[in-house]
């Protein structure tokens, strides 16, 4: 029998082969199902697969290529390139044996799109197929099983192999329901991306891996991922963002007055108090705007958030000095409090300390701003970092400057990646265990940031190939930005040396085109362009829900689900569920998941939280518990039998306690849920005399806290007595701290 088994399978592998070929002489094709799908190979064009940790390498052997004309990034690992037609089957050759690369096919396209096929092919096998008779078949035509699902394997072939042959090889054996090989198609959200022409150059808000007008390329994906957001707000115009900076251009064709609160005594300089319109060349101001809310009118450059208002409030001046007084500074972080400023964009520093001044107004923006909900505040990191530049007794990795440094809830400290989602050359590192290993005479609390968003990825001066390439609005005309009026430059520190970088070229225009292109820039830069970005991304959160805290703000950008994403990687990535209340429409207030209606996928899985690790906030998580809608109560199978880990539970609201406990007492006894408090400063939440209601069989997981409490203690508290007088102010009680 398994002879004649042999037998079967020589004939039935001659007979594939010779199928296939006599198929091949008709022309090339793939199977959609059991239907020959007819292709045409483009001219000129090569689809390039790359493993991730090669990319930067072949970027580079690509730019080597002067055959290679073109290149269109459109993933992360899958490039386009268009080569001379002479040259390809050279170039097919040629990085087919350069290492990193999985893959080098043509293009190819049907009647209707580009079918862009890497090494990847989706084979379906029919279930009366033996195991065996499948492993023979992949071993056959030399593929490897990359994953299996219960409902499809995806094969990998050689880096020589063509994809499309072998795809169409198992399709002719009978023994599969489909097989086709693995291609890209375009999957677009229901946003519409705005029509305003230098939109396509932002790559901080949507990378493709598009050819910028410089000619640098990035990695898609790396940006800030706005699209999504724009479905479900653009921003409202009660939503106010104060921009202390160098002034804002009175009706910007991209920002209007209708646009702009623009106060009295918004400008701190005695020329002209009342007018906080940017001087002499300085668009500092205008540059952070414009990225968060220039208008979508089909002109210049998009905003983060179109609807919402900019305050614009001038704290330098004409010449760009940038000495001013800390008074200066803190009256212009009161004014925007004053004024009604619900985010403070503020992407300057003052070096390597904060004045008490401003502290003390941050501390009062934080803690009195809007109506005591708290403004949130936004500074830039610094500059200061020098990774990987050409001056090796340069390089550094900066420090974080004040005021980012302070440690402060209700402010955050933005630092920069770059267009390939790595950290920017000039951007300070964050992480704190690794100062204080590498560099222990450095302070770690000088590199904390809070988080990254897309900038340039380095200055000329540092890396003679880069520069400055944010695009963002300019003072019309001549001033400004556009024409370009100087290259990059950086002071030696050790000999106070002038260091030039070769770009950009002074005198250029760019743009150079289009409808008052001289109101716009392009070599906007730094974690000065970074901070506005995460500004406009507050301003929409509160459009969405402006009952959230300068402390809520801070929590959810800062501790996203895409941590937990890149924690657990690979296939289970896709098990995490982001549901914050600033982000996801209200299904009763938008009407599209009422009741009665069948929600699309995802909003179907945000309403019933149906995903293995759901990211949220406390206040989304007893909303969903306490809200007296019927749709709310399709999670509870969901959190049943679950573990529920409430970080930082001291933020816990007081006045909510007994509602709040009294819920996760019922999620332990009848949802059999086990519930994790975390904090550094554990409340008391325990059943007790004085808290009948609190929780009942609380355990610590850390072993003995009295011990550990009795290693750091550090204070020794000591009772006074009562005090006599009932109304005696507070200040006037004494008690004694003793220091250990």
């Amino acid at each position: 029998m398994k002879k004649r088994w042999n037998t079967l399978w020589a004939i039935a592998c001659i007979t594939l082969l010779s199928t296939s070929l006599c198929s091949a002489q008709n022309g090339k094709y793939y199977y959609s199902y059991q239907e020959q799908i007819p292709l045409t190979e483009v001219s000129g064009k090569l689809v390039l697969g790359v493993s991730r940790d090669y990319v930067t390498e072949i970027k580079a052997k690509i730019g080597k290529h002067p055959e290679i004309s073109a290149t269109e990034w459109r993933t992360g690992t899958v490039c386009v390139m268009t080569v001379d037609s002479l040259q390809k089957e050279k170039i097919q050759k040629e990085f087919q044996n350069e290492k990193g690369v999985k893959s080098v096919q043509p293009l190819y396209s049907d009647k209707e799109f580009e079918r862009c096929f890497i090494d990847e092919i989706v084979v379906k096998f029919k279930e009366s197929v033996p195991q065996n008779n499948i492993d023979s078949l992949h071993i056959l035509y030399g593929v490897k099983v990359k994953k299996v699902t219960k409902l499809y394997q995806v094969l990998t072939v050689s880096v020589h192999t063509d994809v499309l042959t072998i795809a169409n090889l198992y399709q002719e054996s009978g023994w599969v329901h489909y097989s086709q090989p693995n291609y890209l198609i375009e999957v677009s959200t229901n946003s519409i991306p705005p029509t305003d022409p230098y939109f396509a150059n932002q790559f901080y808000l949507h990378n493709t891996g598009q050819t910028m007008p410089n000619g640098k390329t990035g990695t898609a994906g790396a940006d800030i991922n706005i699209l999504p957001a724009w479905d479900i707000t653009k921003g409202d115009s009660s939503i106010v963002v104060a921009v202390i900076d160098a002034g804002v251009t009175a009706d910007h064709p991209d920002l209007p007055n209708s646009r702009q609160i623009r106060l009295p005594g918004s400008s701190f300089f005695e020329d002209n108090p009342d007018d906080p319109s940017p001087g002499g060349d300085e668009n500092h101001g205008n540059a952070c705007a414009g990225i968060i809310a220039a208008s979508h009118n089909g002109e210049g450059i998009a905003g983060i958030a179109p609807l919402c208002k900019i305050m614009p409030i001038r704290i330098l001046d004409s010449a760009g000095r940038y000495s001013v007084f800390p008074t200066t500074l803190a009256e212009a972080i009161l004014f925007a409090t004053e004024n009604g400023a619900d985010v403070i964009s503020c992407s300057w520093s003052t070096g390597s300390e904060t004045p008490i001044p401003v502290i003390e107004a941050i501390d009062d923006a934080i803690d009195n701003g809007r109506g005591g909900k708290g403004c949130l505040l936004v500074f830039s990191a610094s500059n200061s970092a020098d990774r990987e530049g050409v001056y090796e007794d340069l390089r550094s990795m900066g420090a974080v400057s004040a005021p980012a440094r302070l440690n402060k809830d209700g402010l955050l400290a933005v630092g920069a990646s770059d267009r390939d989602d790595r950290v920017a050359n000039y951007s300070p590192r964050s992480d704190a265990n690794y100062i204080t290993k590498h560099y222990p005479d450095h302070n770690p609390y000088e590199h904390c940031i809070s988080l990254v968003a897309p900038s340039n990825k380095a200055f000329s001066c540092e890396i003679p190939t880069e520069t400055r390439e944010v695009w963002t609005i300019d003072i019309p005309d001549t001033a400004g930005y556009n024409p370009i009026k100087y290259p990059d430059m950086r002071i030696n520190p050790f000999t106070d040396e002038l260091i030039i970088g070769p770009l950009p070229v002074p005198g250029t225009i760019l743009p150079d085109a289009g409808p008052n292109h001289l109101a716009y820039a392009s070599d906007f830069c730094g974690t000065s362009a970074a901070a506005p970005q995460v500004a406009g991304v507050a301003a929409l959160m509160l459009s969405k829900d402006p009952s959230l805290t300068a402390h809520d703000l801070q929590n959810i950008i800062e501790q996203t689900a895409q941590v937990f994403r890149d924690l657990l990687g690979g296939d289970l990535a896709g098990a995490v569920l982001e549901h914050h209340s600033n982000i996801f429409e209200d299904p009763d207030k938008a009407g599209g998941l009422a009741d009665d209606n069948t929600p699309d996928g995802h909003s179907l899985a945000i309403e019933n939280w149906d995903a293995p690790l759901v990211v949220t906030t406390s206040v989304q998580f007893f909303e969903s518990l306490f809200a007296a809608r019927s749709s709310q109560c399709r999670k509870l199978h969901n959190i049943a039998g679950s573990v529920i880990i409430l970080d930082e539970c001291q933020t816990l609201p007081a006045g909510l306690l007994q509602p709040t406990q009294a819920a996760l007492k019922e999620l332990a006894a009848a949802c059999n849920c086990s519930i994790l408090l975390c904090t550094a400063t554990q409340p008391e939440l325990a059943k007790k005399n004085w808290n009948p209601w609190g929780l009942e069989d609380v355990r610590e997981i850390v072993p003995d806290p009295p011990s550990l409490f009795a290693v750091l203690k550090r204070v020794n508290i000591k009772h006074l007595g009562e005090c006599e007088e009932r109304y005696r102010p507070i200040s006037q009680y004494r008690f004694a701290y003793v220091s250990l």
